[in-house]
């Protein structure tokens, strides 16, 4: 009897302890302006450490149900975030966050406090993308500006693309791109991340009263550097990259194929037979996979023989100079981006050029220049023909090459749809796009009274580009052939506009 009684004592000791230990509390309180005293609609008010959380109400009130001892962390676009202890009646005040108010955004042809902006503008930190060794600058974008999509290419120099207004558009999807003042609807990946200087995303409807139709997919707006200071400034800098196939397929090797292939046709009544294997009551790999003993029976990951490790190579370096008449900034560019694949390859060459001077006191003039050259090799990746797909498909024990060192053919030794993707990644390695971008503006900058500036802006934009295709034979059916693809097209742009 008393050790019933000893029993019931601690179940109840452990039940009140662990209502205790989970005891909950109300914390309530008001936001307000440290300044004016006004209250915060909308503020975030959550538990720290938990996704528990609240925002206040039209007078800047709030309940929330915590955890006893727990703290609040308050925050508000625009002010600083407070961390308070839990209670009953708080009052917190939200103090402004003058760095991130006073922060200048360009917004078109002229540039603007953050506090004065009314539309939706995103701005990214230039300072950890730089520090990044991608050779994409979208690669680097990507999670860092907040409601823009980012979809990157894997393959050598893949362009990728952007999304700011969603998918849905009668003139495409692609946003307009507006550097140093020109605009372009041309993907950014001709551009060196390392000569960016600032970039900011206009999100909303109000971009168009500045750029009118053409911003109806949002407008992205690139500032490129400037010499600043009155110093020399050199840099170089190096960066490599290793890339891997992050997942490979697990693929049956020879003989489990064979089982596999067996088990198929004996589940589906048929009588299985195979050139690889036989036709007997079980698969029995052959040791040669041709009349003339020159195909050994292998175990082909055929995975491994399309793929390797590729390495990046990005190399940059810069001139800066300034002084008290003008500045100017030189910079060139080198990547070298082996592709997952063999064979496949993004070389790119950029040069760029930005300078200003002042003539006298009413008449600046400058120009800023980008000259670039790139050259890729790729393949078809999401086809049914295409090389990942043709490396999962084909049969593990016919080998890439023969005794001889030949490509083996697939076609003749399994009656297959299906070429040897090795033969056909080396067949292209001697195909390319090649192409060139001249880009950029000059402009005269008139300063007639004080805090007055009237500029006029004239841009220009060549592309051009040529690409050539050999296709090889594989089979001795086959035929060689060759062609190429030339074009080139300018887009010259003139603005101008007074600024206050």
């Amino acid at each position: 009897m008393k050790c019933k009684r000893l029993f019931f004592l601690a179940f109840l000791m452990m039940t009140f302890g662990s209502v205790g230990l989970f005891a909950q509390t109300s914390a309530t309180g008001v936001v307000i302006d440290a300044a004016t005293g006004d209250p915060v609609i909308g503020a975030s008010v959550i538990e720290q450490g938990t996704s528990n959380g609240t925002i206040t109400d039209f007078d800047g009130n709030f309940v929330l149900n915590v955890s006893s001892g727990a703290k609040l962390v308050v925050s508000y676009v625009g002010y600083k975030s407070q961390t308070v202890d839990a209670g009953t009646s708080l009052s917190v005040k939200l103090v402004e966050d003058s760095e991130i108010l006073e922060e200048v955004v360009v917004t078109g042809y002229t540039a603007q406090r953050k506090a004065d902006l009314t539309g939706a503008v995103g701005v990214m930190d230039m300072t950890k993308a730089t520090s990044e060794a991608s050779a994409s600058m979208l690669t680097s974008m990507q999670g860092r500006l907040p409601g823009v999509q980012i979809t990157t290419d894997a393959a050598p120099g893949g362009a990728g693309s952007i999304r700011i207004r969603g998918m849905s558009s009668i003139n495409g999807t692609d946003p307009l791109y507006v550097i140093d003042g020109v605009p372009t609807t041309e993907n950014i990946a001709s551009l060196n991340q390392a000569d960016i200087e600032s970039i900011q995303v206009l999100k909303d409807a109000s971009s168009a009263s500045i750029y009118g139709s053409r911003a109806a997919n949002g407008v992205i707006i690139i500032t490129t550097k400037k010499a600043k200071g009155d110093k020399l400034d050199v840099n170089v800098s190096y960066a490599a990259t290793l890339q891997t196939v992050a997942k490979r397929y697990q693929m049956l090797n020879a003989q489990q194929w064979g089982e596999a292939y067996w088990a198929a046709n004996n589940n589906a009544g048929l009588t299985p037979s195979h050139p690889f294997y036989g036709n007997g009551s079980t698969p029995q790999l052959l040791h040669y996979l041709d009349a003339a003993g020159t195909i050994r029976t292998a175990d082909t990951d055929w995975q491994d023989a399309v793929y390797h490790e590729a390495w990046t190579h990005n190399v940059s370096a810069s001139v800066a100079h300034s002084g008290e008449k003008g500045n100017v900034f030189f910079s060139g560019n080198y990547i070298n981006q082996d592709g997952l694949m063999r064979e496949t390859y993004y070389h790119r060459y950029n040069f760029r050029l930005n300078s200003n001077y002042k003539i006298g006191k009413y008449v600046g003039v400058g120009e800023n220049l980008m000259i670039a050259q790139w050259s890729d090799n790729g393949f078809a990746t999401g086809e049914d023909r295409g090389i990942p797909y043709t490396a999962m498909r084909q049969h593990p024990a016919i080998p890439v090459y023969d005794s001889n060192g030949n490509f083996t053919s697939p076609m003749q030794l399994a009656s297959s749809d299906i070429a040897n993707p090795v033969h056909q990644l080396y067949n292209g390695r001697d195909n390319s796009n090649g192409s060139w971008r001249i880009f950029g503006n000059a402009y005269l900058e008139i300063y007639p009274v004080k805090g007055l500036t009237v500029k006029t802006n004239i841009g220009i934009e060549h592309l051009q580009y040529l690409n050539k295709v050999l296709n090889r034979k594989i089979e001795a059916s086959d035929v060689t052939s060759m062609s190429r693809g030339y074009g080139q097209g300018d887009t010259w742009t003139w603005n101008q506009h007074r600024r206050i």
